[in-house]
């Protein structure tokens, strides 16, 4: 027996029955499939239902976490077409492959059943557009007795083929009472287990909060309730005459959008570097293997974004790296690897005390390495790194013993040796001269130890050395006179000579301000308050 809607429905009512549950608990049904058909019509008025009636069945044919970028072209569509009109208008031999759909039901004050598409999307999407008279059959389409149609929308066909198109059927199976977990490790590892399918559309396959962040950030679902606001990193442009979508801040034909997740995966490996640190390189099964294991239950990112100011910090960072590229004239260079050793390198030297002051002198440095070490002349006598980043040695006769690759080449793959020449070579270049790089160094130490913090405080009577005013021990904070970020040369130490107490709020007050800045701000308010 082929089961419709309604009799995978009356088979579930009679589960229910026998497993003594209802309403309240209509989660604990137990988990089986059947085959079964859909017609056209149904799945027109089903999903329908998800916004006008849904407590007739609601069927949700839009785009779910674990599926599949939507790359379907037109006349894609209208092939889908001409076989649903061939096969119900004529002994046509093509038909539109199964599709596969979870049934759950909401418990509330009484059970309604929902329908997920779960694969099959691109298949139903084009045949749901087409009934909403979205695009035109194809132009080569045969005329169907004697009436023309190529080029029709569906409003403009006699009503005979409209009722056939609405009649015609699909293979279904239905999966009833499917949790999240095995829909995804359904639609990968069965429904999906193809060569075509990338590593990075398994991943997404994948539920929990790290998949949904990364495909928030860059392919937010314009249907979603509450619009999501990607970081303005992945901004994206669309060309009007050609329909084309560019990343604004990456190379247009070294980082392509295909729609197979190219940004996706981008993202992906950007927290897989920030995680386990880029030196150590990343593979495809090593990548799909940690997204898989922190997204199981009781994973680290299945609920939530473990220190997400920090990634987002992350994207700060490579908006102001990929906006100096831009001005240096070289984002038709940033593909996928280049934009992120640029960036990774960044994140790098600024977490070993190198404030990055200038982006564009950083970028202008970076860039002279990426085109010195290309030439000849320069990386056949330079030495190559192990993969540890070591340096592997000169002959007898001073030359490397095994020489760098030509550096644009080491691009092209993201394993640990690759990168090891990659940061071995800028570290090299970088280590000559930082501040040539726009950089300026910072103490490690970022705070007074509380013993000098109470001496200083005794020191000064216990008053606030910017107001003059008595502090309590408790409201004291150590600050620096001449700001810590203002860097070592500049007299931005955290050492006694350094140390000014304060209360908390004017701690805040001051910010990124010297002692002296901050004093005269705090001259100009009692001024000001004096005067009125």
């Amino acid at each position: 027996m082929l089961h419709t809607a309604e009799a995978i429905n009356e088979l579930v009512q009679d589960q229910i029955k026998e497993q003594g549950l209802d309403e309240s608990n209509i989660e604990l049904l137990d988990v089986f499939s059947k085959r079964g058909i859909v017609s056209v019509k149904w799945i027109r008025d089903a999903s329908k239902n998800a916004l006008d009636n849904p407590k007739e069945g609601k069927l949700f044919t839009g785009r779910r976490s674990y599926q599949r970028e939507v790359v379907s072209s037109l006349a894609w569509k209208q092939e889908i077409m001409r076989t649903v009109i061939s096969n119900v208008l004529s002994s046509g031999y093509k038909s539109i492959p199964e599709v596969h759909i979870r049934l759950q039901y909401s418990n509330g004050k009484e059970i309604v059943p929902i329908y997920e598409l779960v694969d099959g999307q691109q298949r139903i999407t084009a045949i749901l557009q087409f009934l909403n008279n979205e695009y035109p059959l194809a132009p080569t389409m045969e005329a169907i007795e004697g009436v023309t149609v190529a080029g029709a929308l569906f409003d403009d066909l006699p009503i005979k083929v409209k009722n056939a198109i609405l009649g015609y059927t699909i293979g279904c199976t239905w999966y009833v009472n499917l949790s999240d977990d095995k829909t995804s490790d359904l639609f990968i590892n069965v429904l999906n287990n193809v060569n075509t399918m990338k590593h990075q559309e398994k991943r997404n396959a994948i539920m929990g909060a790290l998949s949904d962040y990364i495909r928030n950030e860059a392919r937010p679902d314009p249907q979603a309730p509450v619009k999501y606001k990607p970081h303005t990193l992945f901004a994206k442009t669309t060309n009007s005459d050609d329909g084309k979508t560019t990343m604004n801040f990456f190379s247009k034909k070294g980082f392509k959008l295909r729609g197979h997740m190219e940004l996706d995966e981008w993202i992906s490996e950007m927290i897989y570097f920030y995680v386990h640190g880029y030196e150590k390189g990343i593979s495809q099964t090593g990548h799909t293997k940690w997204v898989t294991e922190q997204q199981k239950e009781g994973g680290n990112y299945k609920t939530l974004i473990p220190k997400k100011k920090h990634i987002v910090d992350l994207w700060d960072l490579g908006e102001k790296v990929l906006k100096a590229v831009a001005k240096d004239g070289r984002t038709s260079e940033m593909t996928p690897m280049v934009s992120q050793m640029i960036i990774l390198f960044a994140n790098e030297i600024q977490k070993e005390g190198n404030k990055i002051v200038d982006f564009d002198k950083y970028v202008s440095s970076w860039m002279g390495v990426y085109d010195k070490y290309s030439k000849p002349e320069v990386y056949t006598k330079t030495q190559a790194f192990d993969k540890d980043g070591v340096p592997m040695g000169l002959d007898l006769e001073g030359n490397p013993i095994q020489p760098l690759t030509r550096f644009k080449l080491l691009f092209g793959g993201k394993g640990q040796l690759a990168i090891a020449n990659i940061r071995g070579t800028l570290k090299l270049e970088f280590n000559k001269n930082p501040s040539s790089w726009g950089t300026i160094e910072i103490d490690p130490r970022e705070r007074f130890n509380d013993e000098d913090i109470q001496n200083r405080w005794l020191e000064v009577e216990k008053r606030d050395e910017y107001t003059g005013e008595p502090i309590a021990l408790e409201d004291v904070a150590g600050d620096h006179n001449i700001p810590r970020s203002w860097g070592v040369e500049a007299g931005g130490v955290t050492e006694y000579h350094n140390l000014r107490v304060t209360s908390r709020t004017n701690n805040r007050r001051k910010s990124d301000k010297s002692g002296e800045q901050f004093m005269k701000i705090l001259e100009e308010e009692n001024s000001l308050k004096k005067a009125a």
